[in-house]
């Protein structure tokens, strides 16, 4: 099956790199590679045209703008939206494209792990883990740090909503329900920059906060909830 990785950016000069890299050394290696950046004011496109296959689009702050137009652009049956502060294993992709046939799925997301020590992040990422593991048959939950999708299925889906803050958990959620999904049995690393900027304890009980909204559904009326993108140091 053919990949097509996207990946929105804003000033993402100390992660995209890496993420590339992952990317260049995996053991199976995607078809194409979409970095969607929103105008970028660091080097982040400069660090992307070092690598020669990667195609770059531009479109306004929105990463659920930045996420349809990539996957407009996309040439291949699958995509894989992943952010750019990530890390995966050199053979991630093999292992989730595999379980993904597998299992004949049609929206998929791995487990998250963060890139840290902290006590108290990482059990808040085992508490996420486990219940988007115990949730996923009737709720379907994950991340848009990373999101394996048919494009079929994406496109009859109608795509990402640019109307709310949370829409990739929307996304999971309302395509989720009407297709095979599932979490699979791998994980990537996600960055903790965010815990860390505004506060760990802080951060944690603002998503508790948020998971009320999510598993309710009203994603709409969690817009007031103050979630910045692109401001990290």
């Amino acid at each position: 099956m053919k990949t097509t990785v996207v990946i929105p950016t804003l000033n993402e000069e100390k992660y995209i790199g890496g993420i590339l890299e992952n990317l260049e050394n995996q053991t199976k290696k995607a078809d194409e590679i979409i970095v969607v950046d929103a105008y970028s004011a660091d080097r982040t496109l400069k660090i992307v045209k070092k690598y020669k296959n990667v195609k770059i689009l531009q479109a306004p702050p929105s990463i659920a703008g930045q996420r349809n137009l990539g996957a407009k652009h996309a040439n291949n049956e699958l995509i894989i939206f992943i952010d750019a502060d990530t890390e995966i294993a050199h053979d991630f992709l093999q292992k989730a494209l595999g379980e993904f046939e597998r299992k004949n799925l049609d929206i998929a997301c791995p487990f998250y792990l963060a890139r840290t020590k902290h006590p108290l992040l990482i059990a808040s990422m085992y508490l996420y883990n486990f219940g988007f593991s115990l949730y996923q048959r009737f709720l379907p939950s994950g991340a848009g740090c990373c999101i394996i999708i048919r494009k079929t299925v994406f496109e009859k889906g109608g795509g990402f909503d640019t109307s709310i803050k949370f829409e990739d958990i929307e996304f999971i959620r309302r395509v989720g329900r009407k297709n095979k999904s599932a979490m699979l049995h791998l994980s990537i690393y996600v960055s903790p920059r965010r815990f860390y900027e505004d506060g760990v304890v802080r951060t944690t009980l603002k998503y508790l906060f948020m998971s009320i909204f999510f598993t309710f559904g009203i994603f709409r009326s969690a817009n007031f909830i103050s979630y910045k993108m692109g401001h990290h140091k």
